[in-house]
């Protein structure tokens, strides 16, 4: 990742490179592909307004680690409740930011879920139609 560009606060915006996997890729074809995660549909009735998508590696490190797969197909709730404590987590840290005066496309926060904590970082970028689409990321993924 280079950081050739900067916000209106100075923070880096990312330039992913040509040979990153979402260079070049439309969002949806990555929610397609399994590169993303679309947490939307669990986003939504917590009144979250972007689009957002976690990486796949935040998905098995937060939110699908030691989970069955067979038994959360069964109608199991582990999924549901650990990208809910993530997207909460990224809302908080959000509002945070802006009550701190501080306004960015960029944040980095804790995430904790019954999973696990590790430091992840958030994107506001345009998504496929230039709508704002948020991306959850791990620390070591850009």
């Amino acid at each position: 990742m280079t950081q050739s560009q900067q916000t209106s606060n100075g923070e880096p915006v990312a330039d992913f490179g040509p040979d990153h996997p979402l260079t070049g890729a439309s969002r949806k074809q990555a929610i397609e592909d399994g590169v993303l995660i679309d947490l939307s549909d669990i986003a939504c009735p917590l009144f979250w307004i972007w689009p957002v998508a976690c990486t796949a590696g935040v998905w098995q490190q937060l939110v699908a680690a030691g989970v069955d797969p067979e038994k959360e197909a069964e109608g199991g709730a582990t999924y549901g409740r650990r990208a809910k404590q993530l997207i909460v987590n990224s809302w908080e840290a959000a509002q945070a930011q802006r009550n701190g005066g501080e306004r960015s496309d960029i944040l980095q926060f804790m995430a904790d879920t019954d999973a696990g904590s590790t430091k992840v970082w958030a994107r506001v970028t345009p998504g496929d139609d230039g709508e704002s689409v948020v991306t959850i990321m791990l620390i070591s993924e850009d």
